[in-house]
């Protein structure tokens, strides 16, 4: 197979979107396929408007660049991360005889980001947002196939009638080698965690409600922030009587050093509005640390009380009760720590790119047989 994959984030494997695009794309080329992997910086449109209207500018930039790549190569499949590939998809399917399968591979179905969003009132678009809502629905029902990181995601194209089942397929993506088979060590320390960006729809404004009324209650407790940036500062979203017990690493610069934080934790938090997946969550679990999360993403799959502690609603109150039961209760935060560590032991690459490259072949006899 030759397969192009246009990419809406940024190609880096420390950005959790980049590093699924990246090993993916590796993975068919292990297999023995030819994949042409670009990401936002090889077909970057008006880029003097940067940062503004960056989505509707992906959509004329991808447009451009792949049909420039159509009339001087040839392609089995395009795949496309994004749903800024609408038009790029329909102007395919109108306009191209002979045309290469079109698949979506999306780390993230935006019409159900938007509508989570919407449902909690925190869209929060700048005055010069196009909403391109349903456009991108045209554009997913455009694609021959969708492949989503998660079947919350796949739920929603279903229910939403956007794909028909059989086109919708979930593969889980992999973690990094170095989080697979780690033994889980018990912590004396009342370590919580958060790793991520430390933004709104991450949830943000519910730690900062949570946690401390939580330190308070454990004075030896410490909060670990991981991720949050250079800018971030603590004395600005915590009491001044608890930033003694919070510890700020703005930034790490590579998994082993990610995997050396989360081993310091005995409970992470993923409080997060929306994830497709939630590769932080998943991490947390395989370095043996007890998950608490929204049931949003690869969380929405787990079982409450098994792999993780599930929050009934994304509150400050659920997450204060949340923690305050398990750092209360070893034996329960022991047997969580256990079956999440378990369960994260199957996403490996070899497993998510074996699956890929399966139906992709699968996928394609077919198409070539006047899918």
């Amino acid at each position: 197979m030759r397969i192009l994959t246009v990419s809406n984030c940024r190609l880096t494997l420390h950005e959790g979107s980049g590093q699924v695009v990246l090993s993916f794309s590796q993975g068919l080329r292990d297999a023995g396929h030819t994949v042409d992997t670009f990401g936002p910086d090889s077909y970057a449109f008006a880029g003097w408007m940067e940062p503004r209207a960056r989505s509707p500018r992906q959509v004329v930039g991808m447009l451009k660049f792949i049909s420039r790549k159509l009339k001087s190569e040839k392609y089995d499949i395009i795949e496309i991360y994004g749903g800024e590939g609408w038009a790029t998809f329909l102007w395919i399917k109108r306009f191209i005889v002979g045309r290469p399968m079109l698949v979506f591979h999306s780390n993230g179905v935006e019409p159900h980001v938007e509508s989570v969003f919407r449902s909690i009132d925190m869209t929060g678009h700048p005055w010069w947002h196009i909403d391109q809502t349903a456009m991108m629905r045209r554009g997913f029902g455009a694609a021959d196939y969708l492949v989503t990181v998660g079947n919350y995601d796949r739920d929603f194209v279903i229910r939403e009638k956007l794909l028909p089942p059989a086109r919708v397929l979930t593969i889980h993506p992999g973690l990094n080698p170095v989080f697979l088979k780690q033994p889980i060590i018990e912590k004396n320390e009342q370590v919580i965690g958060f790793c991520g960006t430390w933004m709104p729809r991450k949830g943000s404004s519910v730690i900062a409600s949570a946690l401390p009324h939580v330190l308070r209650a454990h004075v030896s407790a410490k909060l670990l922030l991981v991720g949050v940036g250079k800018q971030f500062r603590k004395e600005e979203w915590f009491p001044a009587d608890v930033c003694n017990q919070i510890e700020v690493v703005p930034f790490v610069y590579d998994k082993p050093q990610l995997l050396d934080c989360y081993k310091r934790m005995q409970v992470s938090l993923m409080p997060s509005h929306y994830e497709s997946f939630g590769l932080v969550a998943v991490e947390a679990m395989a370095a043996g640390v007890a998950l608490i999360a929204n049931k949003t993403g690869i969380v929405a799959e787990l079982t409450h009380g098994k792999e993780a502690w599930i929050l009934e609603d994304n509150s400050a109150d659920n997450l204060t009760a949340a923690l305050l039961h398990l750092l209360a209760n070893d034996d329960l935060r022991r047997h969580i720590t256990y079956q999440g560590w378990k369960f994260a032991q199957h996403l490996t690459w070899e497993n998510a790119s074996t699956q890929l490259e399966s139906h992709y072949s699968t996928w394609l006899r077919s198409f070539n047989g006047n899918f």
